[in-house]
């Protein structure tokens, strides 16, 4: 008989390929998605939908107790927002909800996609990057709303959970990304402040394998960081894209205390609206050191990434030019 998964947020970037390594893996899968999502990506693929109400606690309990289900991965979330209490309402509370809406139901496992940024960036000279044992400092809101959700799950003692950090996420339909590949496609090569960068990636088949893995696997009440386990410079992720396009380019630095003021200027034209570019994610960009241990998820997940930073852009950009995105 096969098993029952929930994949919340399964319209989005990540959701997506979970709904894929899910169906893949032989589960009976069930997209969660609020109603009015554009789900036209997802027509061809043989799944049931699930129209959740994160923010109403009753409606989630009378869905997961007719559905039953045996998995949840809970991937539903919010990386841009205008203020920290909109952060902690869809990133913390929402995910509050969804874990005490479990516990009527007592799943399997529920895996939860979190973020190294619920962390924070580790020191350049530091040789290990961040770990598991890490101390969390977030530097931005988001990352302090996805440490508040990770409490929250350290607190449900009644759920059978694990957290999954995965660092920057990359892949097919992956649109964060594809502002700097589009920009290299057009010859330009922008750099953030002249400060040195350790920076790490995760293809998303890589991070969907690993959180099927989580699910199957018989360790609960842990958390895991995900990347491909190599360390990577801004200058080599540029090469890196810039050999893939074919592209030559024009260098242009700009200077850090630039980009905040074009960041607070954005902000206030913007009045409400959310922007990609804000003073939260200059900080998160231009951090020292986000490279990460994934030594436990090894030993513990058996996670063995497929992709490194040079064959995951071949498969993105590859995606990108047969779907018309560059």
């Amino acid at each position: 008989m096969q098993k029952k998964i929930l994949i919340t947020g399964a319209n989005g970037f990540v959701g997506y390929h979970l709904l894929k390594a899910a169906l893949a893996k032989g589960f009976e899968v069930y997209a969660g998605i609020r109603k009015g999502s554009n789900i036209s990506h997802l027509k061809n693929l043989n799944i049931q939908f699930s129209y959740l109400q994160y923010s109403n606690f009753d409606s989630l309990m009378r869905d997961f107790g007719m559905k039953q289900y045996d998995f949840i991965i809970h991937a539903a979330g919010v990386t841009k927002a205008n203020d920290y209490q909109t952060y902690q309402e869809i990133n913390a509370e929402y995910t509050l909800n969804i874990a005490k809406a479990a516990q009527v139901i007592s799943p399997q496992k529920i895996v939860f996609i979190s973020s190294l940024a619920a962390v924070g960036p580790a020191k350049y000279n530091d040789i290990d990057g961040i770990t598991e044992n890490t101390k969390p400092i977030p530097l931005t809101s988001y990352g302090k709303s996805k440490l508040l959700a990770e409490k929250y799950l350290n607190n449900s003692s009644d759920l059978n959970w694990v957290i999954i950090r995965p660092t920057a996420v990359y892949g097919p339909r992956e649109k964060d990304l594809l502002m700097l590949i589009k920009a290299l496609n057009k010859g330009v090569e922008i750099y953030l402040g002249k400060n040195k960068q350790i920076l790490s990636f995760i293809h998303v088949y890589d991070l969907a394998n690993a959180a099927l893995e989580a699910c199957l696997s018989d360790h609960v009440y842990q958390t895991y960081n995900i990347s491909d386990g190599k360390k990577y410079d801004t200058r080599m992720l540029s090469e890196i894209i810039k050999r893939e396009l074919n592209k030559k380019t024009l260098k242009i630095t700009i200077p850090v205390s630039i980009l905040r003021l074009i960041a607070n200027v954005i902000e206030q034209v913007n009045d409400g609206k959310t922007s990609i570019l804000n003073k939260d994610k200059i900080s998160e960009l231009i951090a020292e050191n986000w490279s990460c241990s994934i030594e436990k998820a090894q030993q513990e997940l058996s996670f063995n990434p497929q992709y490194d930073l040079r064959k995951g852009m071949k498969n993105t950009i590859d995606w990108y030019k047969k779907n018309k995105w560059i």
